[in-house]
């Protein structure tokens, strides 16, 4: 990383000391953002705009640092300090982003909605654009994807006609992430790819890592785990070695599916410690969801059992459909795997229910193969339907892969190959 030079900046050209500023922060070089904007706020004559943008980077940057009680100090003061409603708005965005990983979502949404109408009524076109892409994320933190999907394309259209590529990217980053947990795989791996594109002309690294990570994500869903574990490193690499507690979580997730056991556990117990140091809720659910797919896998069924009742417990009172949905899917599998068939299949259909609100496909689709073999023994024309159901969904997925070489490593995938095999498919349907 290049060294930071204060000194050399030149504060007489405030518009040359705030790109200085913003190429540094979009290298992903947090704490040189934070050194760069309180020197050029405490030694610079700057417009009211200049100093809104210096707020926003000093934020962010601490949000990235883990920083989040200071901030919120700053936030406070933003909103102290701010001429117009710019930078009232801002505060207000940012805030919803930092009580979101508190888990405080009552707060959150409060912030949010208080953002959409200040900048609605004001014509802050920016602003509100990066308001609706907070409050979509709310949405899809509770499982609410068409709202969040109305939001996301709405905030989009407004970022292109302004040409603000850097949000731009950020935003197709969550339309991304919302794509392939709504279960439309291929077509995130293609929205996350174009806006990787975009990020080699603006050389923006931050959100080229947080592409590479829900682009990992993406080939994960599709068994795809070597291409997974490359977007992952490159997201690593691009953040300077710097990790985080959802990369941590994704590199586990990576080399459990490589059968890197030991060291996927070891990213893993990361990942939690790390989400649990920051406060960030979310995360911490997300991690603890991976590590008991992971016990799981390993048949650690006790473990997993007592992290399914944390993780349910905790995703119930905060209100988490997606994530009540995995745990529900995690009780099943250990009532299965403990031998209590009856109680697997009523967790297996609540597990349906709860998915086929929020459009899970792979979810859906396990859940569906899993009461198949249930019921079985007792009818099978009851078992075909759930096969059926299934194998439906699996074709579905493996007809929207338009690369070749991703389709037959989603179809070679063995869970894959089992279900087609069962339902008597060729695979050159």
């Amino acid at each position: 990383m290049p060294e930071l030079n204060l000194t050399s900046l030149d504060l007489d050209d405030p518009e040359q000391a705030l790109t200085v500023v913003r190429d540094t922060y979009y290298d992903a070089r947090m704490q040189d953002t934070v050194q760069l904007v309180t020197y050029m706020l405490e030694n610079s004559l700057l417009t009211d705009a200049q100093v809104d943008q210096l707020y926003e980077f000093w934020i962010r940057s601490l949000s990235n640092l883990d920083e989040i009680d200071l901030a919120f100090e700053v936030c406070v003061r933003w909103r102290e300090d701010a001429a117009g409603p710019f930078g009232e708005i801002g505060a207000l965005v940012e805030s919803a982003a930092l009580y979101q990983r508190r888990g405080e979502l009552d707060s959150a949404r409060s912030s949010s909605e208080q953002a959409i109408l200040l900048a609605e009524h004001s014509g802050e076109r920016r602003q509100l654009a990066l308001a609706l892409r907070q409050r979509a994320e709310l949405y899809q933190l509770t499982g609410d994807y068409d709202r969040a999907t109305i939001m996301l394309r709405r905030a989009l259209g407004m970022l292109e006609a302004l040409n603000d590529i850097d949000e731009q990217v950020a935003t197709m980053a969550v339309i991304g992430k919302l794509s392939h947990q709504s279960g439309r795989y291929f077509q995130a791996i293609q929205i996350l790819r174009r806006a990787l594109s975009l990020t080699e002309s603006t050389h923006d690294q931050l959100n080229r890592a947080v592409l590479c990570n829900t682009l990992g994500e993406s080939y994960q869903r599709l068994h795809a785990m070597e291409r997974a574990l490359a977007m992952h490193e490159e997201a690593l690499a691009v953040r300077h070695g710097v990790s985080t507690a959802d990369l941590e979580r994704n590199l586990g997730v990576d080399l459990i599916g490589l059968e890197r056991h030991a060291d996927g556990l070891a990213h893993l117990h990361h990942a939690l410690d790390l989400a649990r140091a920051q406060g960030d809720k979310e995360l911490e659910l997300y991690a603890l969801y991976s590590s008991i797919e992971a016990e799981l896998s390993l048949g650690r069924v006790d473990e997993a059992a007592a992290h399914t009742d944390a993780l349910l417990n905790d995703a119930r009172a905060l209100g988490l459909k997606p994530l009540i949905t995995h745990g529900l899917f995690a009780q099943a599998r250990i009532a299965l795997a403990q031998g209590n068939s009856a109680q697997a299949e009523f967790l297996f259909n609540e597990t349906v229910i709860m998915a086929q609100e929020t459009g899970e496909k792979e979810i859906i689709w396990r859940a569906h193969a899993a009461l198949a073999e249930i019921v079985a023994p007792s009818s099978l024309t009851i078992a075909s339907i759930h096969h059926t159901v299934a194998v439906e969904i699996v074709l579905s997925i493996t007809a929207s892969i338009e690369e070749e070489a991703l389709k037959k490593i989603y179809k070679d995938a063995p869970s894959i190959r089992r279900l087609l095999t069962d339902a008597g498919r060729l695979y050159d349907d």
